[in-house]
């Protein structure tokens, strides 16, 4: 165990003594300590009977919890209850002081402590955790740094998948989601058009916080995003414009199904970065803390296992994909068109926007997008936003406020229909609509990055 305060904290609140149905009543004394019924170890006689009774115990029981008392469990949990306090009085726009109080507050807010392995049917809620919320969440086969060019890697994951798929007995979907999983650089070496998720938050939880101690960047935060795929398909027109999101869940793969994994695909899959998903907690990284619980299954040995023979099989498909010889077009698919869509182009953000038209705008409103002076300022926001998806690779932006949002965008776009009901499109105020979605939370070099931004348009 680490010296972080949080985990010891998070430890004696899954004890045994709050998850077992036998120590309920050690559980209940806890509430009301919290709440201030109890304050000191005086009251606690009468308050331990009050419960007792409640919970039908015997007068020995009412005796044993009050021996308890004498041995230091009023101190540990008064000692608990503070932290809690402290947890409901964080600042929500400041991250937790590490991984172990986000956990501690995932527990209280309603993330169920149950293993990753519980049933996904009918789930609508995916998870992703990263271990530096700056880092962008494009697919691997986008990451430049990764080495060749974006048509080497994706051709290089096309033929990868198709081995795994005859090797393996797998479809070509699941193939691809697997060379996804194992396309480390130790492992398949191989960049896909996917993202991993997760149905569990505490894998995510995981990722997040697992790091290499000897490379950690001072300041650095993990970051637990949820993706609701009714949501993301709602902001990309029902799948009109940018497609639905495809889930591939591979079975009987015993390391994804320790880690809950599944795999994200969009019609468009350099866009999917614009999705801002609904962020569940953000945390200070320290050197050697990571987050693991045995009893939800989530450890180093369980989510890696040392013994895995999927892993030795893709070893050794990786020394075959520099082979021409090797007969991988037995099998259907290709790298899809849609894997080198420029994000930089207009039309799809337009398309997006008269969407966004017929969903908000009043029904006697919906024909303000055949007026002239709207039109040009829809012209105008798409030409700053793509501006803005330019430049949110620049080190100078802070990446953690993912400034290329779809959701900053549609809020833009709400504020353009408002303004045009309103004032009748007659005096359309671009400035106005942008400033608040998408320079609201910025500082120091944001701003100027963004106002520059706005100069063109404004200009016009």
């Amino acid at each position: 165990m680490s010296n972080s305060k949080w985990e010891k904290l998070y430890r004696s609140y899954r004890s045994p003594r709050f998850t077992e149905p036998s120590e309920k009543i050690a559980a209940a004394m806890f509430e009301l300590i919290l709440d201030g019924i109890i304050n000191s170890p005086s009251n606690w006689q009468e308050n331990t009977e009050t419960v007792m009774r409640s919970n039908s115990r015997s007068p020995f029981a009412c005796e044993q919890m009050k021996c308890r008392l004498e041995s230091g469990l009023y101190d540990e949990l008064s000692e608990l209850a503070s932290g809690f306090r402290d947890v409901r009085s964080h600042e929500s726009s400041q991250p937790y002081d590490d991984v172990y109080q986000a956990a501690l507050v995932m527990l209280t807010v309603g993330f169920a402590s149950s293993p990753a392995a519980e049933a996904i049917t009918g789930k609508r809620s995916l998870f992703r955790g990263q271990n530096d919320s700056c880092r962008t969440i494009y697919p691997s086969v986008y990451q430049e740094h990764r080495g060749g060019t974006l048509s080497s890697r994706a051709e290089r994951a096309d033929r990868a998948a198709r081995m795994v798929s005859i090797r393996m007995n797998l479809s070509y979907d699941d193939a691809l989601a697997v060379v996804q999983h194992y396309g480390a650089r130790n492992e398949l070496n191989t960049q896909t058009w996917l993202m991993d998720v997760t149905w569990s938050p505490w894998v995510a939880l995981f990722f997040a916080s697992h790091h290499d101690p000897r490379s950690l960047k001072f300041g650095s935060e993990g970051v637990v995003w949820e993706v609701f795929r009714n949501e993301y398909e709602k902001m990309t027109g029902n799948g009109a414009v940018l497609g639905n999101i495809r889930v591939s869940m591979p079975q009987a793969v015993p390391r994804i199904d320790a880690q809950a994994a599944a795999f994200v695909s969009a019609a468009c899959p350099s866009m999917i970065a614009q999705y801002l998903p609904i962020e569940v907690c953000r945390f200070r990284q320290h050197r050697g803390v990571f987050f693991e619980d045995a009893e939800l299954g989530i450890t180093q040995a369980v989510i890696y296992p040392e013994s895995d023979a999927w892993l030795d099989s893709m070893r050794a498909i990786r020394s075959d994909l520099d082979h021409e010889d090797f007969d991988c077009h037995k099998v259907t698919g290709n790298v899809p068109r849609s894997v080198y869509c420029d994000p930089y182009k207009t039309e799809p953000y337009y398309d997006l926007l008269s969407q966004w038209v017929v969903r908000y705008a009043k029904p006697e409103q919906k024909n303000i997008i055949g007026h002239s002076n709207f039109t040009r300022a829809m012209d105008y926001l798409v030409a700053f936003h793509v501006g803005v998806v330019r430049c949110d690779g620049d080190p100078t932006f802070n990446g953690k406020y993912r400034r290329a949002s779809l959701h900053r965008l549609e809020k833009a776009m709400r504020n353009l229909i408002q303004q045009a009901e309103r004032k009748n499109c007659d005096s359309l105020d671009l400035r106005e609509a942008i400033l608040e979605p998408y320079c609201g939370d910025a500082g120091g070099n944001d701003v100027l990055l963004l106002f520059n931004l706005l100069k063109q348009p404004l200009s016009k």
